[in-house]
């Protein structure tokens, strides 16, 4: 299997953040009107009613952080991802994010014009924080996420790979 250039303990820190669920389950600030739901560890795309094992639960979020890492890899295809600007930790925060948030979210934002700009952009970090509301709602529990995605960028080092 190849190694992703993310942190090893990022799966052990994402399942904290996203804590386990084995039933299906609406996030909270969805509208109703949405069809899909959450399972696992905060695996989207689930229906209502779903029931999966822990080993099912692990096999989406192995694929989930895949699908990001994939994703950020042609976001990101201008530049050279061994280079110093491209650390474990900064692959790690951006995976993160699109894990979070999904890879349009990141697509469409200034904080990927301002990394294809300059990644050492000092603001950077400031702008991974703004990520923090549900609508107009500030939640602290993405306030945190952003944190530890920032402290990670701003970190900029290579650790063990997954």
């Amino acid at each position: 299997m190849i190694k992703l250039k993310i942190n090893k303990s990022y799966i052990a820190k994402l399942k904290e953040m996203e804590g386990l669920s084995l039933t299906a389950y609406k996030p909270k600030g969805e509208k109703d009107i949405l069809p899909c739901y959450t399972i696992g560890y905060g695996h989207y795309g689930a229906l209502k009613g779903q029931v999966i094992t822990e080993h099912q639960a692990e096999l989406l979020l192995l694929d989930d952080v895949r699908r990001a890492y994939y994703g950020l890899l042609g976001l990101l295809k201008p530049f050279n991802l061994s280079d110093k600007h491209f650390t474990s930790d900064r692959i790690t925060a951006l995976v993160d994010f699109i894990y979070n948030l999904g890879l349009e979210s990141l697509r469409k934002s200034t904080l990927l014009k301002m990394i294809i700009n300059d990644p050492d952009d000092i603001k950077i970090p400031f702008e991974i924080e703004k990520w923090c509301y549900s609508g107009k709602v500030k939640l602290h529990g993405l306030v945190l996420r952003r944190r530890y995605e920032s402290e990670l960028w701003s970190s900029n080092k290579d650790n063990e790979l997954i």
